[in-house]
């Protein structure tokens, strides 16, 4: 009988998950993955223009991005050089372990690799930055509350 090493087990979620040829990305992982994502986009970097600046090849980005690659802290560290952030911001609004079923049991629902409302919530602030009246920002402010229904 040959030996066949099986892949490293993500202990976060394969205890109740069958093996599968698909990678699902952590909750975790995944959040991290759009907070950079989301961060690298605010600052009008390209994910070319990230990967040059941490020194890894553009498909490590993809991978960071998408939560296929796990982070270490010193990744996280270079990262919010790179980004200017405290290494906190990427922990912002994480799923908490009890919300993801922690450990070892399986999630309610993958998370998306791309949050569309955050990128559409980007293009509005950069818009709204961008008006530099702030009579008019008052009124953009005040239709989107009529709008929202929260005025």
């Amino acid at each position: 009988m040959v030996y066949t090493p099986r892949p490293p087990i993500n202990l976060a979620c394969a205890m109740n998950r069958p093996d599968s040829v698909e990678k699902v990305p952590s909750p975790m992982d995944a959040h991290l993955g759009m907070r950079i994502r989301g961060r690298r986009q605010s600052l009008e970097m390209t994910p070319q223009d990230l990967s040059r600046a941490l020194a890894v090849d553009d498909d490590s980005v993809t991978r960071m991005e998408t939560g296929l690659q796990r982070l270490s802290a010193c990744q996280l560290h270079r990262l919010s050089q790179v980004l200017d952030v405290p290494i906190s911001y990427f922990f912002e609004n994480a799923p908490r372990e009890q919300d993801i079923g922690f450990p070892g049991t399986a999630f309610a629902a993958p998370l998306a690799a791309e949050d569309e409302d955050s990128l559409e919530t980007l293009d509005l602030l950069r818009a709204f930055l961008a008006i530099s009246d702030a009579e008019k920002r008052k009124r953009v402010t005040q239709l989107a509350q009529e709008l929202a229904g929260t005025s």
